[in-house]
């Protein structure tokens, strides 16, 4: 029985201050088969409630037609009850599957199934031909049942449309590719450090510069503490203190005083 796409506009979803989400857009169409996958506490079981319209999007919008007749069975929690999570999933599953739905929402459905129930299950799910949507991890489910992935990972849920095989390929060569980015920043974070230090340091040759210019200008100041011709062999000075300088002057020595300077060339 069709029904009309199911639109996802821009919706967002936080908890307590915590983004579990942001910013997906997306289309089910008719007979589409998702898997929503993630890490433990990524937002996947409450997504599925929005799609129900049990939770409301903190950003966003979900536009469902009145014809999308939706079949839910939620994920067991064990506890003391006299049936197994497994009797109690196939109970509550057989009940919904045999209802007027065209949309039949999974969370974790093979969690408490033994083999032989979890292969029955899976083959169910793969001849079931209406639009099914599925919180689950188990690899096998995945890889007969779905052609959809949206993956919820650090407050983004990418869209991939394909094979959970395929997904899996793709994710490995992203994977490589941060790798080899990661790989590559690294060596160029070594090499701008290295150059930074060699700068801080100096080469040899800006060190050699350096001692030089060094020598040049202790030179040169020694030089201007001299007279032109080698004439003044020595200038002191002392503040408030009349200052005596030896000069060789003509072949003379003289001890003149700083006053009497001026009348030396």
């Amino acid at each position: 029985m069709n029904h009309k796409p199911i639109l996802i506009e821009d919706i967002s979803l936080s908890f307590n201050k915590k983004l579990l989400f942001s910013e997906f857009t997306a289309k089910i169409f008719y007979r589409n088969r998702i898997a929503i996958i993630g890490n433990n506490g990524s937002g996947k079981t409450s997504l599925l409630k929005m799609l129900m319209n049990k939770i409301e999007p903190s950003s966003g919008i979900i536009k469902m037609s009145k014809d999308v007749k939706i079949g839910y069975v939620p994920q067991i929690i064990l506890d003391q009850n006299t049936y197994s999570g497994g009797e109690r999933f196939l109970k509550s599953f057989s009940k919904i599957i045999g209802q007027d739905i065209n949309l039949l929402m999974l969370d974790e459905p093979t969690n408490h199934l033994d083999k032989e129930n979890k292969k029955s299950l899976i083959n169910m799910l793969s001849r079931f031909n209406e639009t099914l949507i599925i919180v689950s991890h188990d690899e096998d489910l995945l890889k007969n049942c779905i052609d959809i992935i949206w993956k919820i990972d650090e407050g983004k849920i990418k869209n991939f449309s394909g094979g959970y095989q395929d997904f899996l390929s793709e994710e490995e060569i992203f994977k490589n590719k941060n790798v080899q980015s990661f790989l590559d920043l690294k060596r160029q974070r070594k090499h701008m450090i290295s150059s930074l230090e060699f700068e801080q340091k100096g080469s040899p040759s800006k060190k050699h510069k350096k001692e030089k210019d060094r020598c040049l200008k202790a030179k040169r100041k020694e030089t201007a503490s001299s007279t032109k011709g080698g004439r003044a062999i020595g200038v002191e000075k002392t503040k408030n203190i009349r200052i005596l300088i030896l000069i060789y002057y003509f072949g003379v020595n003289k001890i003149i005083n700083y006053d009497e300077i001026k009348r030396y060339p």
